[in-house]
C-alpha cells in the first residue's frame, strides 16, 4: 500500500507518512482512534492504538462496523452521525469546553 501511495518517495517508514514511525513524546495526550472495518489502514491504526496504550495513553478505540475508509463523506448516514457524535463527545470530555 505504501509503495502505491508514496510512489517513489519512500516506503512508509517516514513519520510524515505514518505515525507508527514517529517517536512518541514523553507526555502522550488521550487519543481517539476510529477504525473503519474495510480500510487498508485498519490494522496499522489498531497497532498504533496499542502502542499508545502501552506507553500509558488513555486510548478510546472505536471500531466502526461495515464501514470503509472515508465512509463519513455520507454525512446523513446513521453510522456517520453516530460516530461524529462519539468524536464530539470525546473532544468535549478532553477539553476545557467539556468540563
Amino acid at each position: 500500500m505504501w509503495r502505491l501511495y508514496l510512489k517513489n518517495t519512500g516506503n512508509g517508514d517516514s513519520a510524515d507518512a505514518s505515525p507508527m514511525s514517529a517517536p512518541l513524546p514523553d507526555v502522550i495526550p488521550d487519543a481517539y482512534i476510529e477504525l473503519a472495518e474495510f480500510d487498508c489502514l485498519r490494522d496499522e491504526g489498531a497497532a498504533y492504538a496499542a502502542r499508545l496504550a502501552a506507553a500509558g495513553a488513555d486510548v478510546t478505540l472505536n471500531r466502526t462496523r461495515g464501514t470503509f475508509h472515508g465512509y463519513d463523506i455520507a454525512q446523513h448516514a446513521r453510522v456517520t452521525r453516530e460516530n461524529v457524535a462519539r468524536r464530539v463527545d470525546f473532544i468535549k470530555k478532553h477539553t476545557k469546553k467539556g468540563s
